[in-house]
């Protein structure tokens, strides 16, 4: 990403923060945050408003999604669900085992993390990164 001409800071106490932030030059430093477009499986798991609900909820409860132990939880919670109502097993027919779904799970994130365009560029504090 390209930054073009100088920019006015102004006077407020913002501005020299602005400009250190400009003068880092993370865009110019930043790659995909996920760019293994080969490593992503093809399949649309998530593609009920059901199964779209189940996959925000892993990722976005506690403010930073599931562990892979609480998900595994999710899951024996709503497979449990499905076999006591007593209608068909769309869900277990889905993901058939508690590593399905977790792995479901990561490559949906990876493929909404690519499709979004998240970017990071490693930050360096005293010569640390």
């Amino acid at each position: 990403m390209e930054i073009h001409g100088e920019m006015d800071y102004g006077a407020s106490s913002c501005g020299p923060v602005l400009a250190w932030y400009h003068a880092l030059r993370d865009a110019d430093r930043a790659e995909p945050v996920f760019s293994g477009r080969g490593d992503i499986a093809d399949l649309l798991r998530f593609d009920t408003p059901c199964l779209r609900r189940a996959f925000t909820y892993v990722c976005t409860a506690n403010g930073s999604g599931l562990e892979r132990e609480q998900t595994n939880n999710i899951y024996a919670i709503l497979s449990a669900v499905e076999r006591g109502a007593g209608g068909g097993e769309p869900f277990a027919e889905r993901f058939p085992s508690q590593t399905a779904f977790w792995k479901a799970v990561r490559n949906e994130e990876r493929r909404t993390v690519e499709a979004l365009g998240w970017r990071y560029a490693p930050i360096v504090i005293a010569n640390e990164t």
